[in-house]
């Protein structure tokens, strides 16, 4: 465009009349110019919305905010005649390349903008998504789901006595990729799927959660990728080369011969040995570890939680598990309890333990429980006796 027709006059009077000879209004531009304009006055929004953002998103185009001002009204599901990409909500790694896919499929030029308060802050919390899932019925309902970093997550979901609860299940040296079940005479067998690192190698391995119903402490399967003998009495036992290399954790007929930390105990040649011979053993990777941790205490209608306070003793109500335990204030600082034996050696204990903890005074007062032998614990109620100082 050169200068001259650059500063040819515009004429802009409503009174002109083109009949009359009156100069008409002149606008001398280029086509791409005129188009580029329309579009930045016209856009063409193509929502993506990942989470609850897009409500957000909703009531921008409501009369309220009245994003039409701006020439955005139309909303197109359709990302060949959309032109602006909104992310209303933050984006995962599992949703990552489908949005990616639907920027592809927009044409030029085109535009992308975030809307809310995760997509804008990069997002609020932990990047993990549910990536496969399975409902177990019978023994217990439970919801199995495999989170995106390979962590094992079960939701027990009982609707008639209104009880839900989360728990976690990691694996030593392992991921958990799939889950499935399968209806089985008495159960419904939970299968996984696991990626793990054995010898220096990966390796994927299909394993099935053990029943949890046992009345005796010798038939407790609490191990990882393991195997059990069940015959005459040995002290050496192959058929492990699928755990070449690693740390084992052993039970021999209901005694602890190894918590998986021992390193006398690896598997070499596919075998490992016992120093003592025995008919029913399980062994695998070591569970590290079974746990549970109370939240910082609090009581209702009371404050208590700038006070210091500690967790001196708790009752703990357990059935069918273990005699053998560890308690504390913190990971940290945990103390192995033991239960006294009135009855057989090789039975399940069930019903109230006292525990005197050694705890220090703070502003938590949390309780850890933990596992660390291949054996049961099951928790049914905790009742911390709690004192209080300033």
């Amino acid at each position: 465009m050169t200068d001259e027709r650059r500063n040819l006059p515009i004429v802009d009077d409503p009174a002109s009349d083109l009949d009359t000879g009156t100069p008409a209004s002149w606008i001398v531009t280029r086509v791409d110019a005129v188009v580029n304009w329309s579009r930045r006055n016209s856009l063409w929004p193509m929502p993506l919305g990942t989470a609850c953002c897009a409500i957000e998103m909703m009531a921008s185009a409501g009369s309220k905010y009245d994003i039409a001002r701006f020439g955005a009204e139309r909303f197109s599901f359709s990302p060949r005649q959309a032109d602006l990409m909104i992310v209303a909500g933050r984006v995962s790694y599992k949703m990552a390349p489908i949005l990616r896919r639907i920027w592809d499929q927009m044409p030029q030029p085109k535009w992308c903008i975030s809307m809310g308060a995760c997509a804008s802050s990069g997002g609020m919390f932990d990047n993990y998504t549910i990536v496969d899932m399975a409902y177990a019925l019978v023994p217990h309902s439970i919801i199995w789901c495999v989170r995106s970093d390979g962590v094992l997550l079960g939701l027990t979901y009982v609707p008639e006595q209104d009880v839900w609860g989360w728990h976690r299940h990691d694996t030593l040296n392992g991921a958990v990729e799939q889950v499935c079940v399968v209806p089985e005479a008495n159960e419904d067998a939970v299968y996984l799927l696991v990626r793990r690192t054995v010898n220096g190698a990966t390796v994927r391995y299909i394993e099935r959660l053990a029943n949890r119903q046992i009345t005796n402490v010798a038939d407790a399967f609490f191990v990882d990728a393991g195997l059990s003998y069940d015959d005459v009495p040995a002290d050496t036992f192959s058929g492990l080369d699928h755990l070449e290399n690693e740390l084992v954790a052993i039970l021999a007929d209901g005694v602890v011969v190894s918590d998986g930390l021992s390193t006398a105990y690896r598997v070499v040649g596919g075998a490992v040995a016992i120093p003592t011979a025995a008919s029913k053993v399980h062994i695998g990777l070591p569970i590290q570890y079974g746990e549970i941790e109370m939240l910082n205490f609090d009581v209702e209608g009371v404050v208590i939680r700038d006070k210091k306070k500690r967790v001196a003793s708790v009752g703990i109500v357990i059935d069918d598990s273990a005699r053998t335990f560890r308690a504390g204030p913190d990971a940290d600082h945990l103390t192995t309890y033991t239960v006294p034996t009135y009855d057989p050696q090789d039975s399940l204990y069930h019903g109230l333990v006292d525990v005197n903890l050694v705890s220090r005074f703070d502003e938590q007062a949390r309780l850890v429980i933990r596992q660390t032998d291949p054996l049961p614990l099951t928790i049914l109620g905790l009742l911390p006796r709690v004192e209080m100082g300033g």
